[in-house]
């Protein structure tokens, strides 16, 4: 989109590490870490951001719109629940007249274009939202929301945390526990 390879993985890996633990199982949705990252990727060539301390704040703001998508598919999916009960009744009909009355074609195409309008429409409702909280953020503060000194290893360590919740082990917890603990203490000496 941006034609920037390097700032697209480096954003792409924080997100992939932070919803490690939201992965799908069953009917499970995960949350849609594509429109956080075109999101990130949209805001960082508006208003051209590069680095890892410039986008901390803007991708972390687009969390949200992952967990939107996730939301929008769900109620996608219970919108079009009519349509697969009637595939269901077509496929158990013995006979079929001819070849050209399977509904499953027409219903996968007007399935798939509502979910490009709903995911369309999400991104620019989003979009319009990030913009403008970032550009509030920095009239009020004087500059673009920063975080000075922090380089993609930072980012990636804090997307790294829902991988290591993803465990659900009590060492791991203990673990993060005392990690947060020392890189607090470390921020005060």
């Amino acid at each position: 989109m941006t034609g920037e390879w390097g700032l697209s993985m480096h954003i792409a890996i924080f997100l992939e590490l932070f919803w490690l633990d939201l992965f799908p199982a069953g009917t499970y949705i995960p949350p849609n870490s594509i429109i956080s990252l075109l999101l990130a990727l949209s805001v960082a060539g508006h208003f051209g951001l590069e680095s890892a301390g410039q986008l901390a704040i803007p991708v972390l703001l687009t969390l949200p719109a992952a967990l939107a998508g996730a939301h929008v598919e769900y109620l996608h999916r219970r919108w079009r629940n009519q349509q697969y009960t009637d595939l269901l009744h077509w496929g158990r009909v013995a006979e079929h007249t001819g070849k050209g009355d399977s509904p499953l074609w027409r219903i996968m195409v007007r399935s798939l274009g509502e979910l490009f309008a709903l995911n369309l429409g999400l991104f620019c409702v989003c979009l319009l939202v990030l913009v403008g909280t970032i550009e509030l953020m920095s009239n009020y503060i004087g500059h673009l929301p920063a975080v000075p000194g922090i380089a993609w290893g930072h980012v990636w360590f804090v997307g790294a945390m829902g991988g290591m919740l993803a465990l659900r082990l009590r060492r791991a917890y203990v673990a993060f526990a005392l990690a947060l603990l020392a890189a607090s203490a470390a921020s005060f000496i």
